[in-house]
């Protein structure tokens, strides 16, 4: 199969490239990576290949229009995504159970760890703490309810990983907008500028829906550059779900996932097009929308240009 010819994933909308700040963002990605997980998690850090994945040019393609804090923050909390990601990979319902406990309590019920835990749950609560200074205290229910939901979505996972048995598209679909840790990066577009949506929006059906479809979209695109490293092993990926399920070559998988990729992009433009006038919060839901797009584009380029943790599938140039 010709790499060059896989079909590709395109955005009718803005791409801003990197935020100014994304060196010295890296470079506290990096301090983080030596200062705060090595000495206890370096196995975690090892698979995670946490220096070249680039955290920082993560945080800066997906929200290149942040205030120079909470852009900080945000590559902090991708980090910790990473490595938690990698961390709860290794171990039982039961303790994917018991972490996701203990992440509430960090989280709504404000419980700091011990000075001895290991450093995701210390990292979480420093991460709480950072937000807390930047945003109004009404705003973390979105923050800690989407991570509730990630990491529920990461033990879902575990009926199908650990056996390798296939999920259908829907199934898959179902489990994979929580497991994909995307959930938070989309309460994250208010983080990035320091604004926030009223309840009544933020939980509104139409901006619910393109909270899925955010999810979707950024796990469909994860899905197309991981197939190299996950093939063989694993079996919650779109691509190679498709494959299995319709019996079919790789590469017409791949048309087959990039068109459910094309049509989720068509319907959340469709919504965004489609929305009310919010009247005094116009604003805020107009510079949420253009982060949410900067964000989808930003994402695709960090693994076209930026990130060595996943083979190349597509030519750079």
């Amino acid at each position: 199969m010709e790499t060059k010819q896989l079909p590709t994933l395109d955005y009718p909308f803005e791409n801003r490239g990197l935020h100014p700040l994304v060196h010295e963002t890296e470079e506290m990605s990096e301090m983080w990576i030596q200062n705060v997980y090595k000495a206890k998690q370096n196995d975690t850090l090892e698979r995670s290949q946490a220096s070249v994945t680039l955290c920082g040019h993560f945080a800066a393609r997906m929200y290149p229009t942040a205030k120079r804090d909470n852009l900080i923050t945000i590559a902090r909390f991708l980090l910790w995504g990473l490595i938690n990601d990698d961390y709860l990979d290794e171990l039982s319902e039961e303790v994917h159970k018991e972490t996701q406990e203990k992440y509430d309590r960090i989280l709504f019920e404000g419980y700091n760890p011990h000075a001895d835990d290991l450093p995701i749950f210390i990292e979480m609560a420093a991460i709480r703490d950072d937000m807390n200074k930047l945003m109004p205290k009404e705003w973390m229910k979105h923050f800690a309810e989407s991570v509730h939901l990630y990491l529920e979505g990461m033990t879902e996972e575990l009926y199908y990983k650990r056996p390798m048995i296939w999920p259908t598209v829907g199934e898959y679909t179902r489990v994979r907008q929580k497991s994909v840790c995307v959930y938070p990066l989309f309460a994250l577009l208010e983080l990035s500028e320091g604004l926030i949506l009223p309840d009544h929006i933020y939980y509104s059906p139409p901006f619910k829906r393109m909270a899925d479809l955010f999810c979707n979209i950024l796990a469909w695109t994860n899905d197309y550059f991981s197939v190299k490293r996950e093939q063989g092993i694993d079996v919650m990926n779109l691509i190679l779900i498709n494959q299995y399920w319709n019996k079919t070559d790789l590469h017409t998988a791949y048309e087959m996932s990039v068109a459910i990729h094309d049509n989720d992009v068509s319907e959340i433009l469709t919504i965004c097009n489609s929305l009310p006038n919010f009247g005094e919060h116009q604003e805020a839901v107009d510079h949420f929308i253009e982060n949410m797009k900067l964000c989808i584009h930003g994402q695709r380029d960090w693994y076209i240009f930026d990130t060595c943790r996943y083979p190349l599938v597509i030519d750079r140039n």
